[in-house]
């Protein structure tokens, strides 16, 4: 009797500890996702800001083409 109650309770934990280290498994794996996407946005913050700037130089530049045009037609 007491010898398959210690069997059941090796099994359940030699069950439990599996579920743990499939836990750990999939933690580190998330965790490692996450970080791959933080780079990823950071990389596309960087592009945002690149373009931002891009867009702001040629507004600029339109503007001083458009005061000139003013200036020939004024």
């Amino acid at each position: 009797m007491s010898e398959h109650i210690f069997e059941e309770m090796e099994q359940k934990i030699t069950r439990m500890l599996d579920y743990i280290e499939n836990l750990k498994n999939e933690n580190a794996r998330l965790r490692e996702e996450v970080a791959q996407k933080d780079r990823e946005l950071s990389e596309l913050r960087q592009r945002i800001e690149s373009i931002s700037g891009e867009k702001d130089e040629i507004r600029r530049r339109i503007e001083n083409l458009l005061r000139k045009l003013d200036a020939v037609e004024g």
